[in-house]
């Protein structure tokens, strides 16, 4: 099976997991491509509903944010949707971001808070499914498969951590954990995904891509 298809930030964490194991994986965070927090003189645009500070932000986040949203939602129709509902939702709480996190952090916190809404709305739906970044051909069908074997909470604290490169803090503030309660998901879900792998064939029982 090819490793080709894998999305290079995916394809390096399961390289580190193959060969270096969890600790060492751990270590890896992809580089994050938009800037973290914004200045004072941004949020105060922002929040007196200044247009154009706005279209910066969306300029500078809506295809992290739709990446992130797209890995949990069933289609990109639901995701463009969910997106349009996050930045309604960061405009009107805006005058609630007090600067005690990251604003990245909190743009996170509102996708997955309504991520959680979407969920809400259909609880007759058996199975969240996945489908993994925004381009259907970024990874193949056995990774796909294999992370969405993990419980819903082991498949947000990955993608979160080594898809969209949140620290565990970032991440405990946006999934509402301690930073312990974080750090043992993350270690178990690690494990989790790499048996997963193995099962799916996607990686041998030694860790070696076959």
């Amino acid at each position: 099976m090819s490793f080709s298809t894998a999305s290079s930030v995916w394809r390096q964490f399961i390289s580190l997991m193959s060969g270096l194991g969890s600790a060492s994986a751990d270590s890896f965070v992809p580089d994050q491509t938009a800037t973290a927090s914004i200045s004072m003189t941004l949020l105060r645009q922002l929040q007196r509903k200044d247009e154009e500070a706005w279209n910066l932000v969306f300029s500078q986040w809506h295809r992290r944010l739709f990446r992130y949203l797209y890995c949990h939602l069933p289609s990109k129709e639901d995701a463009e949707d969910v997106l349009s509902e996050t930045f309604v939702a960061a405009v009107k709480s805006i005058n609630n971001f007090d600067g005690q996190v990251a604003f990245a952090t909190w743009l996170y916190a509102v996708a997955h808070n309504k991520t959680v809404d979407f969920w809400r709305r259909h609880r007759d739906t058996d199975e969240i499914p996945l489908t993994l970044m925004a381009s259907e051909n970024d990874i193949d069908l056995d990774f796909k498969q294999a992370l969405r074997r993990l419980p819903p909470q082991a498949q947000e604290v990955l993608i979160l951590r080594y898809s969209e490169g949140l620290s565990v803090t970032e991440i405990a503030v946006i999934m509402k954990k301690t930073y312990k309660s974080v750090e043992s998901l993350l270690s178990r879900a690690r494990v989790a995904f790499r048996q997963a792998l193995i099962e799916s064939g996607y990686l041998g029982e030694r860790g070696v891509h076959e």
